[in-house]
């Protein structure tokens, strides 16, 4: 009975690891759609009432959308924090699921509160930026919780055993690891700055292909500000290449590390050219879509890497890991 009962637990978790991280795109998504729609305030300035009601009596465009995103924001919270009750206690005895169920969890309960505020107080250019970077953080850590659990089913027969095996058996050297959590913050202080950009709307005057093109007498001095967005986007590729480059050494013993690299890579450049997509369509919807689309995904491909090479936690490494050597 016992046994039936904890693989039902595990089958639970295993549904809601799929479902979760999706969710949590999706309403990340829906959010942006009902900023940019001007619809945040389709319910008023009223939270958790819209329009006075618990649920409209009628409907237009805008109280649909944010209706909409908030009754998805209901229903995702409810998935995330399942998700997180079952992975702890199912998986709980190993460190990554104990922290990353936590920060999932918080954040996206920071996010919640985030958009109330926003909506009883109004949503100033660094509030929707920071909004915006609670809900990268919120969706990688679901992400990365779910990556985590696969990999403990794949190390110990399901998780059923009670000898806790290391999950990254070769340890990468500190200059590689320094080069991944750099790359990480530095891509997290680039999307606030792009979702700054974003909300001020600056990047409405931004032009040139692929030379910034602007006056300094449009608004926002927006060649200044396009100047920086873009110079901090090759940065970033000049990064990713370097990651490349040095994953490549050692991609017989962490290969998890080299295809996520060219993950990083493939990510960086469509980001780029939705940028370029971005301009030219002229701050279209569609456009701005798949530019936060893209840089979310990059997101959570950075914040793999960054799990993967840190180091076997030592309360249960039964063996000690041997220090990676990059090929030559």
């Amino acid at each position: 009975m016992q046994f039936a009962q904890g693989h039902i637990s595990k089958k639970i978790t295993d549904i809601l690891s799929v479902a979760t991280p999706i969710g949590v795109f999706v309403v990340n998504t829906m959010g942006f759609i009902d900023t940019d729609t001007g619809s945040a305030l389709g319910c008023g300035r009223q939270w958790p009432l819209c329009n006075n009601q618990l649920i409209p009596s009628s409907f237009d465009l805008h109280t649909l959308i944010e209706f909409g995103h908030r009754g998805l924001v209901g229903l995702v919270s409810i998935l995330l924090i399942s998700f997180g009750v079952f992975a702890w206690v199912n998986y709980g005895r190993f460190i990554e699921v104990r922290v990353l169920s936590l920060i999932s969890v918080g954040f996206v309960v920071v996010e919640a509160l985030l958009g109330a505020l926003g909506v009883l107080f109004g949503d100033p250019p660094a509030e929707l930026a920071t909004h915006f970077g609670v809900s990268l953080i919120a969706f990688a850590a679901v992400l990365l919780l779910q990556i985590v659990i696969s990999q403990i089913k794949r190390h110990t027969h399901d998780g059923t055993t009670h000898e806790l095996m290391p999950l990254r058996p070769h340890a990468v050297t500190k200059s590689y690891e320094s080069a991944v959590w750099f790359t990480f913050s530095y891509l997290y202080v680039a999307m606030y700055i792009g979702a700054y950009v974003a909300s001020s709307g600056a990047a409405d005057s931004f032009s040139g292909l692929v030379v910034p093109a602007e006056s300094l007498q449009t608004p926002h001095h927006a060649l200044w500000i396009d100047l920086l967005h873009r110079t901090i986007a090759a940065g970033l590729l000049l990064l990713i290449v370097h990651l490349v480059v040095q994953s490549y050494k050692f991609r017989a013993q962490r290969p998890d590390l080299w295809k996520g690299s060219l993950a990083a890579l493939t990510f960086t450049i469509l980001q780029i050219a939705a940028g370029i997509f971005l301009i030219d369509s002229h701050i279209s919807l569609i456009a701005q879509i798949l530019h936060t689309a893209v840089v979310t995904a990059l997101f959570g491909v950075i914040c793999y890497m960054a799990l993967q090479v840190l180091p076997e936690p030592l309360a249960r490494s039964k063996q000690t890991s041997d220090t990676l050597v990059p090929e030559h």
